[in-house]
C-alpha cells in the first residue's frame, strides 16, 4: 500500500519537476506570438516554404525533445522520428536541425532572425537575446 501511495505522489509531483517549455525567436523577428498548432505545423514541416520564413532548430537532448513533441502533438518521440524518417526517405523534407544543447539554440537564434527553437524556461537568458512567442506547459 505504501508503495502505491508513494508512486502516486511521484506521478503527481513529477509534472512540477520540469520547467515550462518556451518557443523562442530572434528579438527583432516580426513574429510576436504563435499558436500551438502553428508551432506544430512548423516542427512537422507543414509550413516550410509557405507563409513563414522561420526555420525550426532544436537541441539534441532526447528528454527535452520528448517533452516538447509530446506536449505539442501528443505523440511520442519515436513516432515523430519515424515521421521524419519517412519524409526524408521520400526526399520531401529535412527535420529540424539539431544543435548540441539549449544554450547553442539560444545563441543560434540570437544571431539569426529566420530561426525558431524551444528551450526550458529556466534557460531563458536575462538579457534580451531571444523573444518568447509561445509557452507550453
Amino acid at each position: 500500500m505504501l508503495k502505491i501511495v508513494l508512486s502516486l505522489l511521484l506521478v503527481i509531483s513529477s509534472g512540477s519537476l520540469y520547467a515550462e517549455l518556451l518557443v523562442i525567436v530572434h528579438p527583432n523577428s516580426e513574429v510576436n506570438s504563435l499558436s500551438q498548432q502553428q508551432v506544430s505545423d512548423l516542427y512537422l514541416g507543414r509550413l516550410l516554404g509557405q507563409t513563414t520564413k522561420l526555420s525550426p532548430i532544436e537541441s539534441r537532448a532526447d528528454d527535452l525533445r520528448q517533452r516538447f513533441y509530446f506536449v505539442l502533438t501528443g505523440k511520442q518521440l519515436a513516432k515523430i522520428d519515424a515521421y521524419w524518417a519517412r519524409l526524408q526517405f521520400a526526399g520531401q523534407q529535412k527535420p529540424p536541425r539539431r544543435l548540441s544543447d539549449q544554450q547553442a539554440v539560444i545563441q543560434s537564434i540570437s544571431q539569426n532572425q529566420d530561426q525558431i527553437g524551444f528551450i526550458e524556461a529556466n534557460q531563458l537568458p536575462a538579457e534580451r537575446k531571444v523573444k518568447v512567442v509561445l509557452k507550453l506547459e
